[in-house]
């Protein structure tokens, strides 16, 4: 269809036998093979080593100089080394690509490596010698003798036209870029001259979907020339089982089709594939219409909010022109109210070709309608949807980037195994590149991980980005004619390429079951899932597996939500703007807060942004980087006042509040503690000193009976000095219980009246004060043991511990058995 396009009326008939052939494009190995390209190649070569030597002999016989022989090898040396660099470095899928895309597109690519070969003339010899090379360059017999002696079916007979133009002197590419100044420097490789034109297209990825045996992988390969049957069961049955993957090039985009399977068998498989498609390109049989899976399929590609698509009616050439209206009809009542209302339905031949060039036409439109992911602001997600090991290269990993980019030797992480790796190589639909960006078909090399460790369904990310979770909070849709949805049943929950097992349970005013519409619920899965806000879900019934709904994450780490959850806190979650969510969140997740790692982790959007579009969020607090909630912290306040007041009057002669235990009653692990306590202090409630926390002015002094025990119990430490008396003297010269006397007497150690020396040896603070004094005045002398027992007349049970205690106070410094006075 497309050779009125490429080339005149030879190229046209030199090519139409080779195109004609049905399996031209099943392998582009075997097509480089059969076309006898890889020949071509090495003709071209040999003829560009003849033209210089013949023109060597002539510059020679003219000169008849050793020195311009010389010279003459040596370009012919230098110039054969830049050929094979520029034909060496072709592989059999950059010749297949280029030979089958558009005349013009290809052209346009192919003019930068003539243009830059030649301004290289420059560099291998003078004048003369450039007007011997040149025309080697542009020589009808050397295109007419690289594309002869091919068997049929054959490229054709000589046609110099297309080779001659091939080496048209434009400096641009096809989409008036210049190629990097590197790519016309070093030694031109035609695979780096066309990946340099495909880096600049858009990228977009169509699937398929549609009723098996409706020749979507037909439709496929008639449209990229390539089969995406890639299993020898799906040869051999003549189905589809699990995805297959193709690309097509043009001049603007660069588009990855997912070939999903139609059995009703392998829905799963179709899911996997989907999640991240731009375009849904839905095929339907022009003899059989509308069939079940064809609504299921149709059913879950709106489910999932697939942006936009289009319609092919397949086999048009089986049924005559009333039949195909009929069909149309049909489809449009199926897709009316959908994304596909008014979209292009398009019959097709996959056989005859007719219709082909229609329906590229009308992908194109619908892709150019889509926005381009988003490869900055999110972070790197690559749902892996096949996993595979290369002889030499290991465990490789195929998806769709679902968003941000990755660049070869980025750290990674595949989730939810928890397993880290690099990613040795990446390529995008088939090319090694250096980076892969969201929207593009990926391949990559997983450095230091087993083919065991991974499997469809996981994630591929940069660490420390997004994290598990098993309860996911979401907006689910009931489809029309599913049957009521009941609490707690057992479903399928499929996301991205994932599939898992879980539960439902309604948290709005849904009773027992959801009979149609819609309903908030929390979902309990049986593994843990990689989800960010707005990802959307299907669910399908546990047994018999058939689609009933699907909807929208809400949010994957919410805590627990019970039935009848305000209206307003769904709403918010559903439509709310960021910051209303965030405001939200922070507090729903109370004096933790909403830590700005935490808040990538559930939307997906990086820190970076994030923090720029969350400076300012209503009724919150930002400390370093988490968000409280002015309402948490109101409620936080008056719990602090409340346990201080009842702290104290359940312990009358307690001096402070212990820090830690303040904390273990009021402040869970993982809230801003310091944060929270310095709150306290600023609103003076409380007053923070070390490792203890009191009330702002509160009376250190003890009243009513307490206060006079206290009194009694000073005065007798007071008159017994330093021959201070046992404490179970004091329980039984005063008639109270022995947890009282004890409490006062730890109450008189806290206030500093009472000086613990010892287990069991207290000391009133004035007859330490009159000791020291005392021992001040041996100031420079050394005193043992015996001498400060002597001293002060008290026993060794009070000598030693007080020495100590003087030690502690640097009143004395011990040498050996003795004490410096200080």
């Amino acid at each position: 269809m497309r050779l009125g396009h490429r080339g005149d009326a030879d190229d046209d008939r030199s090519l139409a036998r080779f195109l004609q052939e049905p399996h031209f494009a099943r392998d582009a190995e075997s097509f480089v093979e059969r076309a006898g390209l890889v020949a071509a190649r090495a003709q071209l070569v040999r003829e560009l080593e003849h033209g210089l030597a013949a023109a060597r002999r002539v510059d020679a016989r003219g000169e008849r100089d050793a020195g311009r022989q010389l010279r003459a090898g040596r370009i012919e040396d230098q110039f054969r080394r830049r050929a094979e660099g520029l034909f060496g470095g072709i592989d059999a899928g950059e010749i297949a690509h280029a030979v089958f895309e558009p005349r013009g597109e290809m052209l346009g690519r192919l003019r930068v490596v003539a243009r830059g070969l030649l301004e290289r003339l420059g560099d291998i010899g003078d004048a003369d010698e450039q007007r011997a090379v040149r025309p080697l360059l542009i020589e009808p017999r050397l295109a007419s003798n690289a594309e002869a002696g091919v068997e049929a079916p054959r490229v054709g007979a000589a046609h110099p036209h297309l080779l001659r133009k091939l080496f048209d002197f434009t400096a641009t590419a096809p989409d008036g870029k210049r190629p990097h100044e590197q790519h016309q420097r070093s030694p031109l490789c035609l695979t780096t001259t066309i990946r340099f034109a495909r880096m600049s297209r858009k990228k977009r990825v169509v699937g398929t979907a549609g009723h098996i045996d409706h020749g979507k992988t037909s439709l496929v390969r008639a449209l990229t020339g390539v089969d995406t049957d890639r299993l020898p069961e799906e040869k051999r049955r003549g189905i589809t089982i699990d995805l297959g993957f193709a690309s097509w090039f043009t001049s603007e985009y660069q588009i990855g089709f997912i070939d999903v399977p139609g059995h009703e068998r392998f829905v799963k498989n179709m899911l996997a594939g989907v999640g991240g498609i731009d375009s849904a390109l839905l095929v339907v049989a022009a003899d059989e219409s509308i069939k079940p899976q064809t609504r299921e399929h149709f059913a879950i590609c709106r489910l999932l909010g697939i942006p936009t698509g289009l319609v092919a009616i397949t086999k048009s050439d089986l049924v005559d022109r009333d039949i195909i209206e009929l069909v149309r009809l049909e489809i449009e009542d199926l897709v009316s109210g959908s994304f596909l209302e008014g979209k292009s339905i398009v019959p097709v031949s996959s056989t005859t070709g007719a219709g082909l060039d229609e329906l590229r036409e009308a992908i194109l439109q619908s892709v150019a309608s889509v926005q381009d992911r988003d490869a900055t602001t999110r972070v790197f997600r690559l749902p892996i949807d096949r996993v595979f090991t290369m002889k030499g290269f290991g465990s490789v990993i195929t998806g769709t980037t679902y968003s941000g980019s990755v660049r070869v030797e980025d750290e990674v992480e595949v989730l939810p195994v928890g397993r880290r790796s690099r990613a040795r190589g990446v390529q995008v639909h088939g090319e090694p590149r250096e980076e892969a960006s969201a929207g593009e078909r990926t391949s990559m090399n997983l450095a230091d991980i087993a083919l065991e460790d991974l499997r469809r369904g996981q994630q591929v990310l940069h660490p420390n980005t997004l994290r598990p979770s098993q309860i996911i909070t979401a907006r689910l849709e009931l489809l029309a004619d599913a049957k009521p949805l009941k609490e707690q049943i057992r479903i399928r929950f499929h996301h991205l390429s994932a599939e898992l097992l879980g539960t439902i349970r309604f948290v709005d005013d849904t009773e027992g079951e959801l009979r149609a519409g819609q309903a908030y619920v929390q979902i309990r899965l049986e593994a843990p899932v990689i989800a960010v806000v707005g990802d959307r879900f299907v669910i399908r019934r546990y047994s018999p597996a058939f689609t009933i709904g699907g909807g929208v994450i809400l949010d994957a780490h919410l805590p627990k939500l019970s039935r009848g959850t305000r209206p307003e806190i769904l709403e918010t979650l559903a439509s709310g703007s960021l910051p209303e969510r965030v405001e939200l969140m922070s507090k729903l997740e109370g004096l933790r807060g909403l830590p700005l790692d935490e808040i990538q982790s559930r939307t997906g959007i990086r820190r970076e942004k994030l923090a720029k579009d969350l400076k300012r969020v209503p009724n919150v607090v930002v400390t370093g980087n988490t968000y409280l909630h002015h309402d948490v912290l109101g409620i936080f306040r008056k719990r602090a006042m409340e346990l201080l007041d009842r702290y104290f009057k359940d312990n009358k002669m307690a001096m402070n509040v212990p820090k830690g235990e303040f904390i273990q009653k009021l402040i869970p692990a993982g809230a801003p503690v310091n944060f929270l306590l310095a709150d306290l202090a600023n609103q003076k409630i409380a007053v923070v000193q070390g490792d203890a926390l009191d009330i702002p002015g509160r009376s250190k002094t003890l009243g009513g009976a307490e206060g006079e025990l206290a009194r009694m119990i000073e005065s007798r430490f007071l008159d017994a000095a330093l021959q201070t008396p046992a404490v179970s003297e004091i329980i039984r010269a005063i008639p109270q219980k022995p947890k009282v006397i004890e409490g006062v007497i730890a109450y008189l150690v806290k206030q500093g009246t009472l000086v613990r020396l010892a287990e069991g040896v207290y000391v009133h603070r004035d007859a330490i004060a009159a000791a020291r004094a005392k021992l001040a005045a041996k100031k420079g002398q050394t005193i043992d043991v015996a001498q400060f027992k002597d001293l002060f007349g008290i026993s060794r049970k009070v000598a030693i511990p007080l020495l100590e205690h003087f030690d502690r106070e640097g009143a004395t410094k011990r040498i050996g058995d003795a004490r410096l006075v200080l």
